[in-house]
């Protein structure tokens, strides 16, 4: 993480150098809160200032509360130290998280091999739990925006994750505010 850290003011001039943009997302869950989301954000700063800036938690969270959740159900597939911060990190913001659920895995590229059906089964039995009214999966490794309705329909609360809430969160930043259908409830707000 010390390397990726350290790329971030680099990674974001390398973007449209010259070019207008209205938002920069870091596209690491686990990784903004090992490095800090204020430090995140500033580091992108320092190259766009005044740009609006999201990552994948800020975007989950905003997502979360958005959609009127105040008790989430955590599916991620960090080892349990992440799992704590990641919990940690959520509730701090004013979110509890009464159920977490993890594949206990370290390997990314293990991770990014894990199928759709695998995470949305897991999701939904997750989202089942009557302690929860939404669903949040967490790591940019997971495909989940093409489940979301599945586990939405099944689980009757609102489901998002890192990638999902990041984009709908870069749209709405960007001051795109279309509803869009396909995408879950959170798309549609």
């Amino acid at each position: 993480l010390a390397a990726m850290e350290k790329d971030i003011e680099g990674a974001t001039r390398l973007i449209l150098p010259n070019g207008r943009m209205d938002v920069v997302a870091f596209g690491c869950t686990s990784g903004t809160i090992v490095i800090g989301e204020d430090t995140v954000f500033r580091k992108i700063r320092s190259v766009r200032p005044g740009i609006a800036c999201t990552t994948p938690i800020t975007a989950g969270i905003a997502g979360m509360k958005k959609l009127g959740a105040k008790r989430i159900a955590l599916l991620t597939p960090y080892v349990d130290s992440i799992n704590q911060m990641m919990r940690a990190f959520i509730e701090e913001r004013g979110i509890e998280v009464p159920v977490v659920g993890s594949f206990n895995n370290a390997d990314d590229a293990q991770v990014a091999r894990m199928t759709a059906a695998c995470v949305r089964d897991a999701a939904i039995e997750l989202g089942r739990h009557e302690a929860v009214d939404g669903v949040f999966v967490s790591c940019t490794s997971l495909r989940v925006a093409e489940i979301v309705e599945e586990v939405e329909a099944a689980t009757g609360k609102p489901a998002s994750s890192s990638n999902h809430a990041m984009a709908w969160h870069a749209l709405r930043l960007a001051g795109v505010n279309d509803a869009l259908e396909g995408w879950g409830r959170l798309f549609r707000s």
